[in-house]
């Protein structure tokens, strides 16, 4: 079995800046279909930014091995059952998508890790992907929100990254139990407040289908 790369320390991250963020937008269904199944896992408010970065770092390069260490086979039929295994078994292949990966590092990390759900956040992105006939394809990542910065865990990218080393394109997190927010460099260029008032555009059924204002989401 291949293994991931060796992590990074912190201090191999360089320095770290929080994601720009936009207006909020209605999410995506599944959310609402994995807040009946999980209701506690969904029951968040806006940012909770309490921990350093230092001193969850080893719980969460540790979680995410061990998710990204499991054999992976894409299961296009799960829809967020965020649940890839009752016990790890390293040695056999899982069948398991990035939505999976997400929300399981996710309660692993609140359950056994002592982060709190309010800081870790559901993003969906969008990654060049010819594969499905499409020239971009929704993928599922974690931002950890930490006193430094936000910093990413992903199923495709093996290690810990800033989020402003993603290859992918940004486009929105869980913001509360009913809404997402839009994210991304694009949102550091405007004054939200200023320019533009924030506004639930409830007609978005899936936050990567349009930006509020009909303009291509960018990285």
């Amino acid at each position: 079995m291949t293994l991931p790369p060796i992590e990074p320390m912190v201090e191999l991250l360089g320095p770290l800046t929080h994601i720009p963020t936009g207006p909020q937008i209605a999410p995506p269904p599944q959310w609402f279909n994995f807040g009946e199944r999980n209701p506690d896992q969904v029951d968040i408010a806006e940012l909770q930014v309490t921990k350093s970065l230092k001193d969850v770092f080893d719980d969460l390069r540790y979680i995410n091995q061990a998710i990204n260490r499991l054999g992976y086979k894409a299961d296009i039929t799960d829809n967020w059952n965020a649940y890839v295994k009752s016990e790890m078994e390293f040695d056999k292949l899982v069948s398991f998508d990035c939505d999976d990966a997400t929300l399981t590092k996710r309660r692993m990390l609140a359950h056994g890790g002592g982060m709190e759900l309010g800081a870790m956040r559901p993003t969906y992105c969008q990654v060049p992907s010819a594969q499905y006939g499409a020239s971009w394809q929704d993928h599922m990542v974690l931002l950890v929100f930490a006193k430094e910065g936000t910093i990413v865990l992903d199923n495709i990218i093996p290690w810990i990254y800033r989020w402003d080393d993603c290859p992918y394109k940004w486009v929105g997190f869980a913001s509360t139990k009913y809404l997402w927010r839009l994210c991304g460099r694009k949102w550091a260029k405007r004054e939200v407040v200023d320019a533009r008032p924030e506004v639930v555009e409830m007609d978005i059924v899936h936050p990567s289908l349009k930006d509020p204002v009909g303009e291509e989401l960018d990285t």
